[in-house]
């Protein structure tokens, strides 16, 4: 009985994006509740809740000097 066998070759670029989606949706597990609980990871909260938050510098230039 004879056997056939197909090989598939996928291009370097096909590799690429399939080696980050599998990175990615990796990467996906620890922004889950449980990651963010074992790591602990907290949201920030802006002061003020819709309000534009101001921010300064201080010694900012006020001119460019060459």
């Amino acid at each position: 009985m004879k056997k056939i066998i197909y090989e598939v070759k996928i291009e370097k670029s096909v590799k690429f994006i399939l080696c980050a989606l599998t990175i990615s949706l990796f990467l996906n597990v620890f922004s889950a509740p449980i990651s963010k609980e074992l790591f602990g990871i907290t949201e920030s909260h802006a002061v003020g809740a819709g309000a534009p938050v101001r921010a300064w510098i201080q010694n900012w230039p006020s001119k460019l000097t060459d």
